[in-house]
């Protein structure tokens, strides 16, 4: 493998998901090398990567080539009626040492074998995806990203109630939420200090997703 100035990543699968994911992380000043067997999809895919590759990920001997194991981070972006194939190549990636491994789950039966050949990261983007809609589709929140552990964060409103000197702790105790960011000047800023809210105002609040949901509904119905 060529060895790059900056962080470099391996994105095998160059579906919607897998060029997402690629795309994304040039954004960041990342190197990154997409591979896909499809002469199409790594068509698409050249001149947005730094790298595009037309192999075989299920063999050995393309990851040994490749150096795949020397990547800062893999992720596996096949699926759908793939999924023999996501998990051949995470089963190989696990055995050359890939530790920063992420892969791409199609369903929980895909994601247990994934969790049981030793992948340390697998996401389900379908799923993910399924749960902020239905968020979304109650018409309280204006976006939701779901956290770890059961948390939140909410794009919202801030509700007539709330409205005036921001109290932080009275608002945890009372709400269970934090405003972490508020949108003034068609820009985010952050919370800090002393701080008066305007009701009808856009925020972004973290918390207990139960508590940052209520809260959401509670200013959907008061603005």
């Amino acid at each position: 493998m060529v060895k790059f100035a900056t962080p470099t990543y391996a994105v095998l699968g160059l579906g919607r998901f897998g060029s997402a994911v690629g795309r994304e992380l040039m954004f960041d000043d990342a190197t990154v090398v997409g591979i896909d067997l499809e002469e199409s999809a790594v068509k698409r895919n050249n001149g947005l990567l730094s790298k595009v590759v037309q192999a075989d990920c299920t063999d050995v001997a393309t990851i040994e080539e490749l150096g795949i194991s020397e990547f800062d981070g893999v992720v596996v972006a096949i699926g759908g009626a793939h999924v023999e194939a996501s998990i051949l190549t995470c089963s190989l990636l696990v055995d050359v040492g890939v530790e920063n491994l992420w892969a791409k789950s199609s369903g929980n039966a895909h994601g247990r074998i994934l969790d049981q050949i030793g992948v340390p990261h697998a996401v389900h983007p379908e799923e993910a995806m399924g749960r902020r809609v239905a968020h979304l589709v109650r018409g309280a929140n204006l976006d939701y990203v779901e956290l770890s552990s059961g948390t939140a964060i909410v794009h919202t409103v801030v509700p007539t109630h709330v409205a005036g000197p921001l109290d932080e702790q009275a608002l945890w105790q009372s709400h269970g939420v934090k405003v972490i960011a508020v949108r003034r000047e068609d820009r985010w800023q952050p919370v800090l200090g002393h701080m008066a809210l305007e009701a009808g105002e856009q925020v972004q609040i973290y918390g207990d997703s139960r508590r940052v949901e209520k809260f959401s509904r509670m200013a959907a119905r008061r603005r």
